[in-house]
């Protein structure tokens, strides 16, 4: 599931475009309403058919890797602004 532009999350970040689509996932530029920038939102959206428990292994690892960038500090890596789960899915928000 892709969402749509206007889509608002968290009651602070609204969906301007879709940058790209892969295969675990979509990214989007989002305008975060609190701090007043744009942002990169990252949607974990696994493949339909997975088992309950693939799919809380797959967004345990989400959440590992945004704990993770969030630890790291280099000018090659963007910053994690965010991480939160929202009617079943996974979000991970990144500098744009």
């Amino acid at each position: 599931m892709t969402l749509e532009v206007g889509k608002i999350l968290q009651n602070r970040y609204r969906v301007i475009s879709m940058l790209g689509q892969g295969g675990m996932g979509a990214v989007y530029k989002a305008w975060d309403a609190r701090l007043n920038v744009a942002v990169a939102l990252k949607e974990m959206i696994p493949q339909p058919g997975l088992s309950p428990e693939v799919l809380q292994e797959l967004r345990g690892q989400f959440q590992q890797e945004a704990q993770v960038l969030a630890r790291l500090s280099h000018p090659s890596l963007v910053r994690v602004i965010d991480f939160f789960e929202e009617q079943g899915n996974a979000y991970l928000v990144m500098d744009f």
